[in-house]
């Protein structure tokens, strides 16, 4: 109960804060992050995600689908450095799980530009409308797509019975909070000064105790 009245206080005396900061001193506070959902598919497919994303407002400013194509390259790189975090989703409905390393595999390009660019610790990736999400299958896929597994947090699979029975698969609704958890764990509150004039033995010590500040607030929203 304490968290649920603390938070919204906490996201009020940032933005505040963070106005302040930037018209007097140039200190620029960031507490959100941009998470992209990357894919060949229809936005339909995946909109259970957008959705569960979208309405986990703690940490997630916004929520960015794109579409992947064969011509769009310097777009989807561009798109990618809008983001703090991305999932990359495939749907069987196309036939395959052919992600990567196997033939005809759709994303070994994406794979590679989003982890090279936002970091293995913020690359998912999602394959839904499986047969089974279970272990044994999540383990045979890593198996045969290794690259997965070396180049992302992880992977999450969701099967035709979860997209049926959405509201009362326990599974699904578990997965999706580790897909969140996997977004939020690397949440920092950014500070960064753009003034070096001004005054110059404060503005340091401001964005010390600032980004002590920052680390309580963390603490508090997690």
């Amino acid at each position: 109960m304490f968290q649920l009245l603390i938070l919204p206080v906490c996201h009020i005396v940032i933005r505040v804060v963070s106005f302040l900061l930037y018209k007097l001193l140039k200190i620029k506070i960031r507490t959100t992050r941009n998470v992209g959902i990357f894919t060949r598919e229809a936005e339909n497919n995946y909109r259970f995600l957008q959705d569960f994303l979208t309405s986990s407002d703690r940490v997630i400013n916004e929520v960015r689908p794109f579409a992947i194509t064969n011509s769009g390259h310097q777009e989807f790189r561009e798109e990618v450095g809008r983001c703090d975090a991305a999932i990359l989703y495939h749907s069987k409905r196309r036939g395959r799980v052919n992600i990567t390393d196997v033939t005809d595999a759709l994303y070994n390009e994406e794979l590679e530009q989003l982890s090279r660019q936002l970091g293995k610790s913020n690359v998912i990736v999602v394959a839904d409308h499986l047969e089974s999400s279970s272990p044994e299958g999540k383990k045979r896929i890593l198996q045969n797509q290794p690259r997965i597994q070396e180049m992302t947090s992880d992977l999450f699979l969701f099967s035709e019975r979860d997209n049926n029975e959405r509201k009362l698969q326990d599974h699904m609704n578990t997965n999706l909070q580790n897909i969140l958890s996997v977004i939020n764990q690397d949440f920092r509150i950014f500070i960064d000064s753009q003034r070096g004039c001004g005054i110059p033995i404060l503005t340091p010590l401001f964005v010390n105790v600032l980004r002590i500040f920052a680390f309580l607030l963390e603490y508090i929203i997690r």
